[in-house]
């Protein structure tokens, strides 16, 4: 099978409990960063009209800026969040790698996120993602195509060639791309 990641810090081995550590870690080191309005109010203006709607959740939100955020420029979505760090103040705590321990089969309409780079399996989490996505809704991902440096927390590097490949024989629509200089892109993904 196709990996949607170019590089993996981690291997079939992972300590479960090395992971969650080091993503705690790098959380407590940038919970208070935020994001400008101006960035979601682009990403909001580029979603089509018949997607602004519904259950969206905000995938590794770090502070709940972004939940706070789409919430002020989504009249009709009702926002959640959730972050593996209790200190995030996420509406849900706990890893976006598995929903095994919750009954989300095709729940949210839309879901975003910034943070598949944090996934140690970036292919097996993505579908993670897909397997909670209502059938009709959309998945947002910001990809950085640059870093090419692994850690424990930033365990997953990305280049648009492998992305797209992965996507499109997978049968997944990107409806929209939105590319934010030579090495950031938004992709707009449906099932």
């Amino acid at each position: 099978m196709k990996k949607i990641s170019s590089k993996s810090f981690y291997d079939e081995n992972i300590d479960i409990t090395e992971y969650k550590n080091s993503q705690v870690k790098r959380h407590e080191l940038k919970l208070s960063k935020k994001r400008k309005k101006a960035y979601y109010q682009y990403i909001t203006d580029n979603i089509p009209e018949e997607y602004k709607q519904g259950d969206m959740i905000c995938l590794g939100t770090r502070n709940n800026n972004e939940k706070d955020m789409f919430n002020s420029l989504l009249e009709n979505a009702n926002v959640f969040s959730l972050d593996i760090s209790g200190k995030s103040n996420a509406d849900y705590v706990m890893s976006f790698n598995s929903f095994e321990d919750v009954d989300w089969k095709d729940k949210w309409d839309i879901i975003y996120s910034n943070s598949l780079d944090h996934a140690p399996d970036a292919t097996q989490t993505f579908f993670e993602w897909i397997d909670i996505l209502n059938p009709e809704g959309l998945l947002i991902i910001d990809f950085d195509f640059i870093t090419d440096a692994l850690t424990t927390a930033d365990c997953t590097t990305f280049d648009r060639e492998t992305v797209m490949d992965f996507l499109t024989s997978n049968g997944f629509e990107v409806i929209k791309e939105i590319k934010r200089g030579e090495t950031n892109s938004t992709f707009f993904i449906t099932k």
